[in-house]
C-alpha cells in the first residue's frame, strides 16, 4: 500500500512522499487478469500507466508525467544482509533492461538516490518526513516540468523477514520511477495496494515501466498528451492504439 503526498518546499523543486504500511486493512477486491483477456498485454500497461503513473495517493501531484530525465546513482546505507544486496543488485539489473536510456547503478560517491536499511524507529532521523508506522518508504524530488533529480528510499532492516524486505526494495526502488500509486486491479502487481510480498514484476507491470520511460514520453505530460502520442501514426502502432487507456 502506498501513501503519496506532497509538501511545500522553497525554488522550484517538488518532491513526493510514499509507503509501504505494515497492515493493509479492508477488503481486497482484486480483478484476475483474465477478465482483462480481450486486451493484450499493451492496453492493460497503458491503462495501468494511466491508473498508477499519475497524480499520487493523497496530497495535490500534478497530474502529469514524473520520470527520471538522467541515470540513477544509489548509494547504500546501513546493514543490508548479502539477500538484501542479491535483491537490489537483481532489481537493478531488470530495471536497466527495462528502461531504455536511463540506467541505475550503485555507487559510493556523487549519489541521487539514497537507500537506506536500517531500523524503522530509525527512519524519523533520517527522513523528517517519514510517515509512521511503515516498514517502506520513498521520498523523491522533482522539478516544476516533472523531472525526478534526487530519491531517498527507507527499508526497514529489523521486523522483517527476508521475503519482506526483498519485495518492499523492489517496490520501493521502482515507485520511485515516477509510478507513485498503488492499484487493487492486478494481485499479482508490485503495485498491489494489499500488503503482499511479490518477489518479481507482474507482466502488467512491465508493460506500464516500459511505457513510462518510453523515449517519446516527457515529464510534464498530461493524460491526453501521452495518449495522443500512442495513437498517433509516429509511434508505428508502438503499445496499440491506447484502447486500454484511462482518460481520468
Amino acid at each position: 500500500m502506498s501513501l503519496n503526498l506532497r509538501y511545500p518546499t522553497t525554488g522550484a523543486a517538488l518532491l513526493v512522499v510514499g509507503a509501504a504500511l505494515v497492515i493493509a486493512s479492508g477488503v481486497v477486491f482484486a480483478r484476475p487478469i483474465g477478465e482483462d483477456s480481450f486486451l493484450d498485454q499493451e492496453d492493460r500497461g497503458m491503462g495501468y500507466l494511466s491508473e498508477i503513473g499519475f497524480g499520487a495517493e493523497y496530497g495535490s501531484v500534478d497530474q502529469v508525467v514524473h520520470k527520471w530525465s538522467q541515470d540513477l546513482r544509489i548509494k547504500i546505507h546501513g546493514d543490508p544482509t548479502g539477500a538484501d544486496l542479491e535483491t537490489l543488485q537483481q532489481v537493478v539489473s531488470e530495471l536497466n533492461d527495462l528502461l531504455g536510456g536511463t540506467g541505475l547503478k550503485l555507487t559510493e560517491e556523487n549519489a541521487n538516490v539514497d537507500l537506506y536499511f536500517s531500523p524503522e524507529p530509525d527512519f524519523p532521523a533520517i527522513e523528517p518526513g517519514y510517515i509512521p508506522v511503515n516498514l517502506g518508504f520513498f521520498r523523491v524530488w522533482f522539478d516544476e516540468e516533472g523531472a525526478i533529480r534526487r530519491g531517498r528510499i527507507l527499508i526497514a532492516s529489523q521486523g522483517t523477514t527476508q521475503a519482506e524486505r526483498s519485495h518492499l526494495i523492489r517496490e520501493e526502488l521502482t515507485q520511485s520511477l515516477g509510478l507513485f500509486k498503488d492499484s487493487w486491479h492486478y494481485a499479482d502487481s508490485i503495485f498491489y495496494e494489499g500488503w503482499t510480498t511479490t518477489s518479481e514484476f507482474g507482466p502488467v507491470d512491465v508493460s506500464a515501466i516500459r511505457l513510462l520511460y518510453s523515449p517519446l514520453l516527457a515529464p510534464g505530460m498530461t493524460r491526453n498528451q501521452v495518449q495522443s502520442v500512442f495513437s498517433s501514426p509516429e509511434s508505428n502502432g508502438a503499445h496499440g492504439a491506447a484502447d486500454g487507456w484511462h482518460p481520468n
